[in-house]
């Protein structure tokens, strides 16, 4: 073969692998579809910031707390525990043990606002508590 043959073929190839290249370039670099929607319109979640690796640098209302996932961040509604669904022996730390009514003498597991509303503070049971 003559030299003049030989720089097509190599040509062709330069120019192969700089196309391989810029393909695998593309690939890695390229974000990738993921199998998880986001729901940008949920009642429960009220994003901010669409950037997956967004800094929460922000104060959410009074009832809300801030969230960080794979579609962004913002707040989010604080799901409350259904306290009467406990007993008073297996009251959560976020609920509070009170009398059901201010005349009533039995206890239940209720949440704060509702023993603060009858006089009750989360301070009350512990007190009564008999050991």
């Amino acid at each position: 073969m003559k030299k003049e043959d030989k720089n097509p073929i190599i040509l062709l190839l330069v120019i192969l692998i700089i196309l391989v290249i810029v393909l695998l370039i593309l690939y890695y670099n390229f974000p990738k579809s993921s199998t998880n929607t986001c729901d940008y319109n949920s009642t429960l979640k009220t994003y901010i910031r669409t950037d997956p690796n967004c800094v929460i640098n922000f104060l959410c209302i009074q009832g809300t707390q801030g969230f960080s996932d794979e579609c962004g961040c913002g707040c989010e509604k604080i799901q409350e525990l259904d306290c009467k669904n406990y007993t008073s022996d297996s009251c959560p730390d976020s609920c509070v043990v009170c009398p059901p009514c201010a005349a009533c003498s039995s206890i239940s597991c209720n949440t704060k606002d509702f023993c603060s509303s009858i006089g009750f503070n989360d301070t009350w049971y512990k007190s009564v508590k008999p050991n």
